[in-house]
């Protein structure tokens, strides 16, 4: 950690009960940070539990900060703010027009990011801003999205830059590539397949040849946390693991890590119109500012997924 953050920080993370954010809020609590966290209605927080967190309830689900909020989030003074909450990140939401909602809520943050006193905004962007581009992306790829949730990410990217160089705030922004890992949504595509094999379920597939870039979650949190540990601004960031594989590879390492007897139908699932063949992130830049490497292979991964899977579908609550 930079000297001038050798003392644990304050920071403010939202989106605190989602699968990235609470893994962002376990590393920073576990590396000593004083962490705060938003608390609105109905949110279902038991990912956090059992961590000494600071909640900031929010009576308005989209995040405009009330008087007395604001006052809770003055009082909690962060040092950085961590933004990680979005509305609509599941497939069937990825072009739904309520996506430019979540810009508003991103500006909003960064008002109050500004008028508690923080020094550095941290924003979650996706790889969905860049579009379908081949081969390894850096930085300075130009940003095409097909989807209004990655025109939303992009918009909220730009304005939220803009805004920061207003306030004075340092600003980063981190697009995720993809990430697993135990406590993942079960509709997406390693969750989904590894409980058909454990089940010893067919499983229908595109062909897979696919070239795919899965960072496991933990690493994807100590990479956000060395960015709010950094006392200047980052700007754009990629995060992935920096290498592709196919998804034929992915879903044949699953297979033998449930000791599965599925059927694999590859190629009985046609690829959709806008597939994307390869996605991979080139992680140069974050590497070299931040000195983040990710920890875990992906045959390691993969293992702590099933395993994680394997423990849920043998629980007799669900």
């Amino acid at each position: 950690m930079d000297s001038d953050y050798a003392e644990p920080m304050k920071i403010l993370v939202t989106g605190a009960s989602g699968f990235i954010g609470s893994a962002v809020v376990r590393e920073l609590v576990q590396c000593g940070h004083d962490v705060a966290v938003l608390q609105r209605p109905k949110t279902n927080f038991a990912p956090l539990a059992g961590l000494p967190v600071t909640p900031i309830r929010v009576e308005d689900s989209r995040s405009s900060f009330a008087k007395d909020e604001r006052a809770a989030l003055t009082t909690f003074r962060p040092d950085a703010v961590i933004h990680a909450g979005w509305s609509g990140v599941g497939n069937t939401a990825r072009n739904d027009e309520a996506q430019f909602e979540n810009v508003e809520v991103t500006l909003n943050v960064l008002r109050a990011a500004r008028d508690s006193g923080a020094r550095h905004f941290i924003g979650l962007g996706s790889q969905a801003e860049y579009g379908p581009v081949e081969g390894s992306i850096t930085e300075t790829q130009s940003l095409a999205p097909t989807t209004l949730y990655g025109a939303a990410k992009a918009a909220a990217f730009f304005s939220a830059s803009v805004l920061a160089a207003q306030f004075d705030l340092e600003f980063s922004w981190v697009r995720i590539f993809s990430t697993y890992g135990p406590g993942d949504a079960p509709h997406w595509m390693i969750q989904d397949i590894a409980s058909k094999l454990l089940l010893n379920e067919p499983a229908d597939l595109t062909p897979g040849t696919q070239m795919w870039d899965y960072l496991f979650v933990d690493d994807a949190a100590t990479a956000i946390r060395a960015v709010s540990e950094s006392p200047v601004g980052l700007g754009a960031l990629n995060l992935g693991s920096g290498s592709a594989i196919t998804i034929r590879e992915i879903v044949e390492k699953l297979h033998t890590i449930c000791l599965s007897r599925s059927e694999l139908n590859f190629g009985r699932v046609p690829f959709r119109s806008d597939q994307v063949m390869h996605l991979q992130a080139d992680t140069a830049k974050l590497r070299k500012t931040t000195g983040w490497e990710p920890l875990v292979n992906l045959d390691e991964g993969l293992l702590l997924t099933v395993n994680a899977i394997r423990e849920r579908l043998n629980d007799p609550r669900d």
